[in-house]
């Protein structure tokens, strides 16, 4: 279990698992007090958190009123702790520069000069506070709209990487299903035994060109695809990559050459009579279907904001931010003024007044820094931090435990059961 009070992750006592073709270990804590279920995964790039499950009730209840109590997966990152420090500063300086005039009482001398001064401190603030009103309308329309646009594409990305393992398990069954002598018609003009010896290099090959596939599209997304120092281990650690084949695939279009692999091997398939040409073109349509959401889970990514857009978006914000900080220095200035004037011994607010508008500035100001800092953890949910896919326990895990199951044929149904053609007809 983590610690709730520092929001750390528990250490690792078991060593991580990379046995055969799965090779994913998963450690797992959850974080009671933050509402999010955590687990450890054997990455690319090494041992890696990634965020699994969120519980909206505790969340709504603890980290909803805790958001820097977890640093590794919050959006109130320590980083801007500088930002956020440096406009609560500026709102304080403004109070302590403007001063509060020396308090004079109806009819004393110089009474008409201070209340003057405060006079001239509540104008000015007026001013600002318009000037805010009416920025704070147009932040709050491009805001509202960015943000809602913002989950929208992100939901989009994930739902394409939902969708690609979704026609990659399809694409994968079909394999089996076709290339399964057991399950074939029978052809007189080719040998079951030919087509037995052929099928067993062809199925698992097919099989591991789809997860190889499937694999370089997340890697093209995490910007790895060709590094052949980070990449090309990584494929042949998890027996997706065989010696030589890193050569033969094109830069750039690394899956998208797996997948002409896997359409050259079907058509050797039915030369050889496993399938006939409605399963070649059945099987060539699962292909496509497979590279084009690769390619438009990719396409998303460099496809995003203009930047132009993002310019406007991050300096209205910004504006809006300082001028939040600097109408918040005139409002302290006449608070504290008013305090004095109306307390009895007319004595300066006691230091928990000050505290509350810290705390006050800093929670606005952290609210729209977080809406800032949205926009690189939420662009591209691939990348190897605790916001990312949770791609490992999914691929590694699942899709390998079922190429393994059908390479094997561990779940082809009860052969015996199944009649022949000669039993059908004779019931009819």
């Amino acid at each position: 279990m983590a610690d709730a009070k520092s929001g750390e992750f528990p250490a690792v006592t078991a060593p991580l698992s990379t046995k055969g073709y799965l090779g994913v270990c998963t450690h797992t804590a959850v974080l009671g007090l933050h509402g999010i279920k955590v687990m450890l995964v054997a990455s690319m790039w090494g041992p890696q958190w990634r965020v699994m499950d969120v519980d909206m009730k505790c969340l709504a209840g603890g980290l909803g009123f805790m958001p820097y109590t977890f640093f590794k997966a919050t959006v109130f990152g320590i980083r801007n702790f500088f930002t956020l420090s440096v406009l609560v500063l500026i709102s304080i300086g403004i109070m302590l520069l403007l001063g509060t005039p020396e308090y004079k009482a109806k009819g004393d001398p110089g009474y008409a000069e201070y209340m003057d001064e405060i006079f001239q401190m509540n104008g000015v603030g007026m001013i600002l506070g318009m000037a805010l009103g009416r920025i704070q309308l147009l932040v709050a329309f491009l805001l509202g709209g960015y943000v809602s646009n913002m989950l929208g594409k992100w939901q989009r990305k994930r739902g394409l990487y939902g969708t690609l393992i979704g026609r990659t398990r399809d694409a994968i069954m079909k394999a089996t299903c076709l290339l399964t002598p057991d399950l074939m018609q029978t052809n007189e003009s080719v040998n079951i035994e030919a087509k037995q010896a052929f099928a067993d290099v062809a199925k698992p090959t097919i099989i591991r060109y789809f997860n190889l596939a499937a694999e370089l599209a997340i890697m093209k997304t995490r910007g790895a695809m060709d590094d052949e120092n980070l990449g090309r281990p990584h494929l042949e650690a998890h027996g997706y990559l065989k010696p030589g084949e890193w050569e033969l695939l094109i830069p750039g279009d690394r899956h998208t050459t797996s997948y002409f692999w896997i359409g050259c091997w079907f058509r050797k398939c039915k030369a050889h009579g496993l399938i006939d040409q409605h399963e070649f073109a059945l099987i060539m349509e699962s292909i496509s279907d497979c590279r084009g959401v690769a390619n438009d889970m990719m396409d998303m990514l460099p496809n995003g904001y203009p930047y132009a857009y993002l310019q406007i978006i991050n300096l209205l914000t910004k504006i809006f931010m300082l001028f939040l900080a600097i109408d918040g220095g005139f409002k302290m200035a006449e608070m504290r003024t008013m305090w004095i004037q109306m307390a009895l011994d007319h004595s300066e607010p006691p230091w928990y007044w000050f505290f509350m508008w810290v705390v006050m500035f800093l929670g606005c100001h952290a609210c729209f820094q977080g809406i800032l800092d949205l926009q690189h953890i939420m662009h591209n949910p691939f990348l190897g931090n605790i916001h990312g896919v949770p791609h490992e326990p999914i691929f590694y895990g699942q899709i390998a435990k079922f190429s393994g199951w059908m390479i094997e044929g561990k779940c082809l149904p009860p052969m015996s059961q199944m009649p022949t053609a000669k039993q059908v007809l004779t019931a009819v």
